[in-house]
């Protein structure tokens, strides 16, 4: 199973491999950093950085076709903003969102790997 989806990406890009190896390469060197500061900033309950952060990744999400990372994440950034926060649901969502991204970090890194 592909925890993404590269069909936006090479519509996007008319299919240049070199240039979807080149986003793969930005998304393997940005996205680890930036989960972790999500999950720091969680961790803290830093709410206003934590919905900041999540809305700078759903995009990436968004763009590498990460359905329900984005979701969780659009979640989080609208709760984060309206101060609803339901610290179980969020936890589900955080680690929904950390295992879905870890999992598309292996897939990208072989499909990276094999451009």
């Amino acid at each position: 199973m592909k925890y993404y989806d590269l069909t936006g990406i090479e519509d996007a890009t008319s299919g240049n491999k070199a240039y979807i190896k080149n986003l793969i390469h930005l998304f393997l060197n940005t996205i680890p950093c930036e989960l972790e500061v999500l999950k720091t900033n969680f961790e803290k309950s830093d709410w206003e950085n934590l919905g900041l952060k999540a809305h700078k990744m759903k995009n990436t999400a968004i763009s590498f076709g990460m359905k329900t990372v984005a979701e969780d994440l659009l979640f989080i950034e609208t709760n984060c903003r309206n101060a609803t926060i339901d610290i179980k649901l969020f936890n589900e969502k955080m680690n929904n969102i950390i295992q879905l991204t870890e999992l598309a970090i292996i897939g990208l890194q072989l499909e990276y790997n094999q451009l």
